[in-house]
């Protein structure tokens, strides 16, 4: 079977929400403050937490006198951290077609140990002169239209996808997936309004941010590709909805 792997980055693959941009670590900004600054720009501009989010990284940048190169901004991208398993998961499902769709930008990610492992990017595009400039904003919403240009690309139906990413900002593409006959999984800690996603019948498995053999996610792929439907019975018959 060829399954169609698509996964959100950060928060999916790695265990923080947002990038971990190693320039803004020596900056002395983490996320909160980080968020900060975001928070004031969407306020005084009027502009979404995406544009807002770049805009608040060349801020940044000028603030500290930093270049404003993509370079800088993806400097130690292939030295993040993995949720567990990450790496031997890719390469033990190196012949399965992955493929990352992020709010994040494609050249960090293209610039960290899985992309070898990648069929695609889909992501945020920017140009970088005297002042920035979006070429593509991938937002929430956006997330389902790369989606449904993998599935053309690879001329396939939504029966051989799985989309996996872990949280709210996941919602459209959950929906989207499971709507068309895919399989969405959540993985990370549950909460209400996920519990709630759940209920509502767009979110299919609830996993551990566990990559690793013999996990969740290992077992569950393993099974589709094989073309085994027991482990899914095991995962309906569960009196969790956490497996």
């Amino acid at each position: 079977m060829d399954l169609i792997m698509i996964y959100d980055f950060d928060g999916t693959l790695t265990p923080y929400a947002m990038p971990q941009y190693k320039v803004l670590k020596d900056c002395g900004y983490d996320d909160e403050k980080v968020m900060g600054i975001i928070q004031i720009i969407m306020d005084s501009k009027k502009i979404g937490l995406y544009e807002a989010y770049v805009e608040a990284i060349f801020t940044i940048l000028e603030r500290h006198h930093k270049e404003r190169t993509i370079d800088t901004i993806c400097d130690g991208a292939e030295e993040i951290i993995y949720n567990p398993g990450v790496i031997s998961y890719f390469e033990k499902f190196k012949d399965v077609n992955h493929y990352v769709v992020t709010s994040g930008y494609e050249d960090y990610v293209r610039k960290t140990k899985i992309y070898p492992y990648l069929k695609d990017i889909f992501g945020t595009r920017i140009t970088i002169d005297n002042s920035y400039m979006i070429d593509q904003l991938m937002t929430d919403e956006k997330k389902v239209d790369a989606i449904g240009k993998i599935v053309q690309t690879n001329s396939s139906d939504f029966h051989n996808v799985i989309y996996i990413g872990d949280g709210l900002t996941d919602c459209y593409a959950f929906e989207y997936v499971h709507k068309n006959g895919g399989i969405s999984i959540f993985v990370g800690e549950l909460t209400a309004p996920i519990e709630k996603l759940c209920q509502l019948g767009i979110i299919d498995y609830c996993f551990e941010r566990n990559f690793e053999v013999g996990s969740s996610i290992d077992k569950y792929i393993q099974s589709r590709l094989e073309g085994e439907t027991c482990y899914e019975k095991e995962l309906a018959n569960s009196t969790s909805s956490y497996t």
